[in-house]
Parts: C-alpha cells; sequence; structure tokens
C-alpha cells in the first residue's frame, strides 16, 4: 500500500466497473485511457487517446529503510546523488551500489545543484548551504534569517549561486566565498522554485496564498509574469528557444513546515515524521517569452512534484500521490510512462543510457532499462460481471503482434484461488479459463513496435432469478394516514372507489427485464385466477385493479416474476409472492332496524365485510347531517347499534321523517327512512 512520507511543503508537493446491466451478451470493451492506466502494468506507455504501446522498464534500487529521498543530481562523472531525510544525509549510486557518502547534521536536504565539479547543498531547516568537492563536505554559507533553502540556481558569468528560501520568501545571491545578501524578498512565505536561462533570465516561483510566477531583474526588483493555478510554484523549466514550463500545486491547506531547531547544531534525533498532507490539485503549463500562459495539462486528483524539459516539444511531469510518470507533447497529448508502487516522484533525469527516476515514500531510485519481450506487459484491472459467467471470443484491434491471456477467479483480488493464466494468443478464440464472476487480461508484443487499442470481451452471465420482496393492496378508497400513523374513519364521509392499487417489489440481480403475471383468489377459495391472458406481457411493477366485478370478500393476491423476456427458452427463471389478505367490498351496508319508540330512535345497521364507518341523521329533508356514535362508542366492528335521544337534538313531538344513511370503511351508503307522528 502506497503511504506518503513527506517533507512539509516540499515533499507534500512531492476502482472497470460491472458493465451496464443488458439483456443478454453483454461486453467487457477496453479502450480509454483510464481502462488501459494500470499499476500492474510493467514496460509500456499508455497515451491519453487510449493507446498501448513499448514504454520505460524500471530498475529498483532501494536507498535504505527509514529514510525520505527528496533531491538529486549527478556528479561530474554521472554518478548518482541523493539528498535524504531526517538526517540530511547525502548518498551516492554508482551502479547498484548505495553508498552513504557525507552528514550534514540539518533534519533535510532540499536541495541539489551541480556546478562543474562542485555540488552545492541546501538544507532544512536552519538555511544552511554545504558544498561537496570531491568526497569532502564543507560547510559554504549560512543565510541569515532563512531556515528552508529550497531551490538553488547559478550564474557562471558572475559566479554567483542564487538560493530560493523559507519561512520569509527571500532569494539569497551567494558569492564564490560564500558571503551572501537578498536579492529579492517577496511577500509569499515560501520560494519553492528558481531557475536560470542560458541568456541570464532569474525566475522564481512561489508558495503561500498565491503560485506567483517572477522575473528577478536586480538587486530588489522583481517583475510577476505570471500567477498559476493554486497555491505553490513546485517547480521551473527552460526550453529550448526560451519557452518557460512550470508545475503548481493546489492544496486545501499548506502543510506546516519544520522550523529552525533551538540548539542550530544538534543533529536531529532519529527519524523523523513529517507532515502527510491530502492529494493535491497539479497542473503543467508554458508561459512563452510574450507571457502567453497555457495549459498543458492537470489532475484534480494529484499533485505535480517533478518537472523536466526533454525537447522544446516533450515535458516530462512525476506525480507526488500515485507515482505516476507522464510526458506531455506541444499538442497536449499525455502519456503515462511509467506507475510506481511509490507515491512521490521527487525527480526524473532522461539523460539516454542513464536516465532514471528517484522516489520517495520509499526512497529508490529506478533506473530506465530497455525492456525485453517479456518485460513489457499490459495487465487489466480486475473486470466484475456480476455474476459468474462465461466467457465468449475475444477481440482487439491492435498493430504487430499483440497478443492476449486471460485468467478468472471467484474474488475481486485475484488470489490463490484464481485460475492460472492461458495460453498467449493473437487470434479470435474463446479463452480457456474456467467460468467465474471476476477476470484479468494481459497483452504483450509491444517491443517491435506493437501497440493495443481495443479490447474486447464478451460474456454471459449465469441466469439469476428475480425474488419478488413484497406485494401490496390497496384499496383506493381506504382512509388515509396521518403523519402520526393515525387511520381516522369518521372524520368525514368516506368515498367509495372499486379500484385496488397493486404494487410489488423485487431483486433483479442481473438486470434482465421482467414480465408479470398476477393472479388472485378469494381467501377461502384454492382456485387463483390470472387478471391477464397469457398474450399479454405485463412489466409494469404496479396495477390498478377495477374490482367492481368481483363480490365482497376478502381476498389475496400472487405476482409471479420472469426473466423470459430475455433468455432463451429453457433458461428462465420465476420467483412468486402473494399479498397480505385485503378486503374488496363493492356492496353497501343494510339496516337490520330503524324505528323511533317514544322519544327515541333505534337502529342496527350490518355490512358484509366492514368495519362501519359512519352513521348520519337528516331530519325532514335538511342538508344538515349529524353524525351519530354507535351504543358502545366505537366504530370497530360490521354490526353496530344506535340510540338516539330525539329531545336531546332538538326534535318537537310533532310529525317528523328521519333519513338515516350508513357508510362502511370502504365508502359504501345506504340510507333508510322513518316517518315519526307520535
Amino acid at each position: 500500500m502506497k503511504k506518503p512520507l513527506l517533507l512539509a511543503l516540499f515533499l507534500a508537493s512531492a476502482a472497470l466497473a460491472p458493465q451496464a446491466r443488458a439483456v443478454g451478451t453483454r461486453y467487457f470493451e477496453l479502450g480509454t485511457f483510464d481502462d488501459f492506466a494500470t499499476a500492474e502494468s510493467k514496460g509500456v506507455a499508455i497515451a491519453s487517446e487510449g493507446r498501448v504501446r513499448e514504454g520505460l522498464s524500471l530498475g529498483s534500487l532501494a536507498l535504505g529503510d527509514g529514510i525520505v529521498a527528496l533531491a538529486s543530481t549527478t556528479d561530474a562523472r554521472g554518478r548518482v546523488l541523493v539528498g535524504t531525510a531526517p538526517q540530511g544525509k547525502l548518498f551516492r549510486v554508482e551502479g547498484s551500489i548505495v553508498t552513504p557518502l557525507a552528514e550534514t547534521k540539518e533534519l533535510a536536504i532540499a536541495s541539489l545543484l551541480r556546478v562543474g565539479d562542485d555540488i552545492y547543498v541546501g538544507t532544512v531547516p536552519n538555511g544552511r548551504i554545504f558544498r561537496l568537492r570531491g568526497d569532502a563536505l564543507e560547510g559554504f554559507a549560512t543565510l541569515e534569517g532563512a531556515d528552508h533553502v529550497w531551490a538553488l540556481a547559478y550564474d557562471p558569468t558572475s559566479r554567483t549561486l542564487f538560493a530560493g528560501t523559507g519561512p520569509d520568501g527571500k532569494v539569497f545571491k551567494i558569492d564564490e566565498k560564500g558571503k551572501s545578501s537578498v536579492l529579492h524578498d517577496f511577500d509569499e512565505p515560501h520560494v519553492t522554485s528558481l531557475v536560470r536561462s542560458e541568456s541570464g533570465r532569474l525566475v522564481a516561483g512561489v508558495a503561500g496564498q498565491h503560485a506567483w510566477v517572477s522575473e528577478l531583474s536586480g538587486e530588489g526588483k522583481a517583475s510577476v509574469i505570471a500567477e498559476l493555478p493554486g497555491k505553490e510554484v513546485k517547480a521551473l523549466a527552460f526550453a529550448p528557444g526560451g519557452d518557460l514550463f512550470a508545475i503548481s500545486n493546489e492544496y486545501g491547506d499548506l502543510p506546516e513546515v519544520p522550523k529552525r531547531a533551538p540548539n542550530a547544531d544538534r543533529t536531529p534525533a532519529g527519524p523523523a515524521t513529517y507532515p502527510r498532507p491530502k492529494p493535491g490539485k497539479g497542473t503543467l503549463v508554458r508561459i512563452d517569452s510574450e507571457g502567453r500562459l497555457e495549459k498543458f495539462m492537470s489532475h484534480a486528483d494529484t499533485h505535480y512534484t517533478a518537472l523536466v524539459v526533454q525537447s522544446a516539444s516533450k515535458v516530462i511531469v512525476g506525480t507526488g500521490n500515485d507515482g505516476r510518470v507522464f510526458a506531455v507533447d506541444d499538442a497536449h497529448r499525455s502519456e503515462l510512462l511509467a506507475d510506481v508502487d511509490e507515491r512521490a516522484i521527487m525527480a526524473i533525469d532522461p539523460t539516454p543510457q542513464r536516465g532514471f527516476l528517484l522516489t520517495s515514500d520509499a526512497a529508490f531510485l529506478r533506473r530506465f532499462q530497455a525492456p525485453t519481450e517479456g518485460e513489457a506487459v499490459w495487465v487489466s484491472k480486475v473486470l466484475d460481471a456480476g455474476q459468474r459467467a462465461r466467457l465468449g471470443t475475444f477481440g482487439l484491434e491492435s498493430r504487430g503482434n499483440v497478443e492476449l491471456a486471460f485468467r478468472t477467479g471467484p474474488t475481486s483480488t485475484a488470489d490463490a484461488r484464481w485460475s492460472e493464466w492461458s495460453a498467449w494468443s493473437a487470434k479470435r478464440t474463446v479463452p480457456a479459463v474456467p467460468a467465474n464472476r471476476y477476470l484479468q487480461v494481459r497483452a504483450r508484443g509491444f517491443t517491435k513496435g506493437g501497440e493495443l487499442s481495443l479490447v474486447r470481451v464478451p460474456f454471459v452471465p449465469e441466469n439469476q432469478r428475480a425474488i419478488v420482496t413484497e406485494v401490496t393492496a390497496t384499496p383506493r378508497g381506504t382512509p388515509t394516514r396521518s403523519k402520526e400513523g393515525l387511520v381516522v374513519l369518521a372524520s368525514e364521509a368516506p368515498k367509495h372507489d372499486a379500484t385496488v392499487k397493486l404494487a410489488w417489489r423485487t431483486e433483479n440481480p442481473d438486470g434482465d427485464a421482467l414480465r408479470y403475471r398476477v393472479a388472485y383468489r378469494r381467501e377461502s377459495d384454492a382456485t387463483w385466477r390470472e387478471l391477464f391472458d397469457e398474450d399479454t406481457a405485463y412489466t409494469k411493477a404496479e396495477y390498478e385493479w377495477d374490482t367492481s366485478g368481483l363480490v365482497e370478500g376478502r381476498y389475496v393476491v400472487r405476482v409471479e416474476a420472469s426473466d423470459e423476456l430475455a433468455n432463451a427458452p429453457g433458461k428462465a427463471r420465476k420467483h412468486a409472492a402473494e399479498s397480505e389478505a385485503f378486503a374488496v367490498d363493492n356492496a353497501p351496508p343494510r339496516f337490520l332496524l330503524a324505528t323511533v319508540e317514544g322519544e327515541r330512535l333505534r337502529a342496527r345497521v350490518v355490512d358484509g365485510v366492514g368495519p362501519l364507518a359512519r352513521v348520519e341523521l337528516a331530519i325532514d329533508g335538511k342538508a344538515k347531517w349529524t353524525a351519530l356514535d354507535p351504543v358502545d362508542g366505537v366504530f370497530d366492528d360490521a354490526d353496530e347499534s344506535f340510540e338516539v335521544d330525539l329531545a336531546r337534538l332538538g326534535v318537537t313531538t310533532a310529525r317528523h321523517v328521519f333519513t338515516l344513511r350508513a357508510y362502511d370503511r370502504a365508502g359504501n351508503v345506504t340510507a333508510t327512512e322513518i316517518s315519526w307522528n307520535p
């Protein structure tokens, strides 16, 4: 697992989804940059337009445990020098031999610069610069008021060394004897990059609240030539012809940086813990001689940590979060040259025959090697078919003698349960691998000009049945629930509707089109009756059922889900579930009794299904209806009795006509009339 181990500002800058569900045969189709870019691939390059070709083959030389590599250069003999933390050691790499060359007794070596046979060494956090002559390291300058020497540049004409520093954003100039003075003091806290062109232009990049690029033209004089996206100008490099390339980074918050030790001469004790910032957003730009800014590349998920201009039309960038190296051309086409296990690419040297990458977290020197036929291999991500699947004849679009091999397994990470890789094949064949849920593809044949631009693998998943998990039947006239979950029966007269809304839910793991068969029966009956004829392929997950043709009673609905529309005959699978019993009530209640005895009105109402919901009284045909309560005070049965004291209603002993009407819960209504002549 990649884990950051970053030194403050310096090192801070330093999942194929399954195919969309479809009917029948499906495809894995790989043809984009994101499809092809994987960490398992070795010795191949991935173009932004989606091509795999021969790339870099990298060695792997560990520089040691517990160290962080921060800067590098080469000496006059071509040997690699690496500056490290946490004890500010300088290592020399010759071939495969790593030698501790010198120790600064500072926390870290943050910058290195070769001038002739000498190597200048910038350190953190006491603002010291050392000089390596031969194998001897000597103190060269201490920059008053500076803690961090982030960047170095040199003017051979005046024999002046320049240093970009923090935390006060100063650029120092240092003469041959190590005497220093401030050339310019920026408003931003850190000067993180410094470069001098062959024509003598000295340009600085800062970090803080702004990512400014400024040209220094004399004592205390500087002019901003560009403001880049983000908060840090990580590196600057001139191209042949005078154009300036820059990488900048945007972070949520810049991490804290190491401060000057209380005792500047004290050697830091043991390994140090450095801030581990979240990934930033990196941008590569070109600033031409007229000051015009052109964005070449950007990433929202990683920041940039290394920059080298290989030619006027090719720039190489290393990332600080995912260990990738990109080449970008004048047409803004990018190519992934390398993807290593370490998170941060700290330096890139593209020199033919001795080029290398310096990585940090962990510290490795990875030399460029010419890939052999067996080393240049592209390996896909693990592809997920969703369930166990059988592969079909693969296809590819390629140039040269590109061959593919396959393996499958039951787990999302390849392990001992996976199959062996199949034999290599360039022909359209069915891969000789067992049926499984997960698949990987690999390709070879890139070392002689081979290119791969598309891989297509058809597969047929094993059919899985859809499960009907719930069936509900809701008569439309059913009283609704309040927010508190209460059902109020008698607040108003219900309205009858013979429609029952049927709805069901299914779990459909392979996304096949489903056909539903809906049937019903009376709860007391064993015979199912279909709602649709066999020629009707019903596919919605709901149905409004007119039950006006049914006698009242309690009914049950069954829903069967079948994937026959998506599968060949004999391969379809089905599942059914039933609803809870529900009432179908299209018949009104009946009055078994409606009479007046003395000054008391008595009534009895019954319903076939029940419960009753409301009984009302009107006098002499007037439109005013009075709601009556049952004798027991609760509408809870299909048989309710009523008794009314007419005197309490203000009814005098004269001739009257009383109208009674009764509603059941389904909204069916009936009425009766009583003539009273006391």
